[in-house]
C-alpha cells in the first residue's frame, strides 16, 4: 500500500503487557496488527494531545515491551460507536499502511523521561525520527 502524501510526524504508541492482553482475544499489539487490513481502525483513549481530525496521514511507531516493532500510516476519526466510547475509547486511528520493521529498543532513541505506560503517546520529534531510522538499518 502506498501513501501519495508524505505523512506528518505523529506519536509512538506505547503498549504494556500488563494491561494488553487481560481479557483480550489477542496477546499483544503484535498479534492483533497480524490481520490488519487497510482503513482497519485502532481504538484509542489517551487524550494528552488536541488530535484534529483534518484527514492528513500521520506516521506511528508501534511499541511494545519498550521496543518499537513495526511503523504504520493513518489518519484520525473521532466517528467511533456509542458502544467504543463507552468503553473509555475517544478516537480511532484509520490505518492507511502498516510494516513490520527491524526491532529497536527505546534505550537507543532520545526519548528522555516521557511518559511509557500503557496507551500513552510519545510525541515523534525530528531527532527521535532521526535516531528511529539510523537504528532501524
Amino acid at each position: 500500500m502506498r501513501v501519495l502524501i508524505d505523512p506528518e510526524p505523529g506519536w509512538i504508541l506505547v503498549h504494556s503487557e500488563k494491561v494488553f492482553g487481560k481479557g483480550r482475544q489477542y496477546r499483544s499489539p503484535e498479534s492483533e496488527l497480524r490481520y490488519l487490513a487497510r482503513g482497519w481502525w485502532w481504538l484509542w483513549n489517551s487524550g494528552r494531545y488536541p488530535l484534529k481530525e483534518d484527514g492528513r496521514p500521520r506516521r506511528l511507531l508501534f511499541s511494545w515491551h519498550d521496543e518499537i516493532f513495526a511503523e504504520g500510516t493513518a489518519t484520525i476519526t473521532r466517528r467511533i460507536r456509542m458502544q467504543d466510547r463507552r468503553n473509555g475509547y475517544q478516537f480511532a486511528f484509520v490505518l492507511l499502511q502498516f510494516r513490520r520493521r527491524k526491532i529497536v529498543k527505546f534505550d537507543q532513541l532520545p526519548l528522555g523521561a516521557r511518559r511509557r505506560s500503557h496507551r500513552s503517546m510519545i510525541r515523534l520529534t525530528p531527532a527521535v525520527l532521526s535516531a528511529y531510522e539510523r537504528m532501524k538499518r
